[in-house]
C-alpha cells in the first residue's frame, strides 16, 4: 500500500510515495464490543454542500463503533501523528511530516486510516495531486465514485484501487483530506469500494470544521 503526501507544500504540489507505518501518539483500542452494524451513512448520501473541514486533529472525533464497523472487529493496533511528526521514507530516511492522520488495524490485515494535509491547499494544486495519485503504480482511478470534496471548491477529488486498498481523495475547503481502507470484510456479492466509502463518510463528517 502506498501513501502519497506533500513536502513540503504547495508551490510545485510536490508528492512523494511513503510506505504505511505506525508512528506518532499510538491509539487507545476503541472498547471491546461486539462489532457495530454496518456503517450506515453511503457516501453518496454525505452533504458536501457546505462541508469544510478543519486541518487540525480530528482521529479523536472518529467513532470508535465506526473504526470496530468498518474492520469488523476491534482493532488491536493503532497509532496517530501530527504536523511536524517524523515521517519515514521508503529510503530508511525520515522528513518531517505536514498532516493529521492517524490508522488502526487488525491481524488479518484489515486496516483504515486517514489523514488531512496541515497547509491549505488552493484548488489548482487540488488538481495537481489528483493527477499525482491517479499516475501512482498499481493503482487504478475509479470511475464513478462519489466525488469527495466540496462542489464549492471545484471538488477535485479522485478515487483508487490499489490492490487490496481502496482510497477516497479530495478538497474540502481549503483541506485536502485522503481517507484509506485496506482488505475490509465485505459480504459476498458486496461493493469494497462502496464499503470503503462508508468510512471516509465517518471520517469526512469527524474531521469537520
Amino acid at each position: 500500500m502506498s501513501w502519497v503526501r506533500a513536502l513540503p507544500l504547495l508551490a510545485a504540489a510536490v508528492v512523494v510515495t511513503l510506505a504505511p507505518v505506525g508512528l506518532g501518539v499510538l491509539l487507545s483500542a476503541p472498547p471491546s464490543a461486539p462489532p457495530a452494524q454496518p456503517l450506515a451513512t453511503p457516501l453518496s448520501s454525505l452533504d458536501t454542500a457546505t462541508l469544510t473541514l478543519a486541518r487540525a486533529p480530528f482521529c479523536e472525533r472518529i467513532a470508535a463503533t465506526d473504526v470496530a464497523a468498518a474492520l469488523g472487529g476491534t482493532p488491536d493496533d493503532g497509532a496517530a501523528w501530527s504536523n511536524g511528526d517524523p515521517v519515514p521514507l521508503p529510503d530508511g530516511s525520515t522528513d518531517v511530516g505536514h498532516e493529521y492522520g492517524c490508522r488502526w488495524s487488525l491481524p488479518s490485515g484489515a486496516a483504515v486510516a486517514a489523514w488531512v494535509f496541515a497547509p491549505p491547499v488552493p484548488p489548482e494544486s487540488a488538481e495537481a495531486l489528483v493527477t499525482a495519485a491517479a499516475a501512482t503504480e498499481g493503482c487504478t482511478p475509479v470511475s464513478g465514485a462519489p466525488a469527495y470534496g466540496s462542489p464549492a471548491y471545484g471538488s477535485p477529488s479522485v478515487t483508487l484501487s490499489c490492490g487490496p486498498t481502496v482510497s477516497f481523495r479530495g478538497l474540502f475547503g481549503d483541506a485536502w483530506l485522503v481517507c484509506e481502507a485496506t482488505s475490509l470484510p465485505t459480504p459476498a456479492g458486496g461493493d469494497p469500494v462502496e464499503r470503503a466509502g462508508r468510512w471516509c463518510t465517518s471520517v469526512a463528517v469527524a474531521a469537520g470544521a
